[in-house]
């Protein structure tokens, strides 16, 4: 995709976006809008970096989400393919782009009110790339409580 139709697709992005509620974009109660906040993930991607995505997953997840399990429900969202673990199934009703959406909007927030924060947190989550999956585990159970 050349710059033109980058641009051109961004812009529509932001158009649609701007009609949608936005109690409604976030809500795990209401189901709809599930290709706008696709595109809030998309635009999120675009303009913070698959780093900056997988780290809200996880800090929204409180540890829940491995780097891999993360990267994994990210890509799986993005190609509208089947995720289902229990923190979506229970806390936003089996919607993984809802989850995903959500865990953005408060990062972003979190960026607004404490960005050194936010830093550390992907600096963080840089290093769990390259643990093995009982060090990923590991780390994961101890999330909550690790002062980042």
């Amino acid at each position: 995709m050349d710059w033109e139709e980058h641009h051109k697709e961004m812009i529509f992005i932001e158009e649609v976006l701007n009609r949608v509620p936005f109690d409604k974009l976030f809500n795990p109660k209401f189901r709809g809008y599930p290709m706008q906040r696709l595109m809030y993930i998309r635009k999120a991607l675009d303009k913070y970096g698959e780093l900056w995505v997988i780290s809200a997953i996880i800090e929204g997840s409180v540890g829940y989400h491995t780097y891999e399990s993360a990267k994994n429900m990210l890509e799986y969202v993005l190609e509208s393919r089947f995720w289902l673990c229990e923190r979506t199934s229970c806390i936003f009703d089996g919607d993984a782009s809802l989850e995903i959406a959500h865990d953005i909007y408060h990062f972003e927030k979190l960026m607004e009110r404490d960005p050194e924060r936010v830093r550390r947190i992907m600096e963080f989550v840089k290093r769990l790339e390259k643990l093995s999956w009982e060090q990923a585990v590991a780390v994961s159970l101890m999330y909550p409580t690790i002062p980042i």
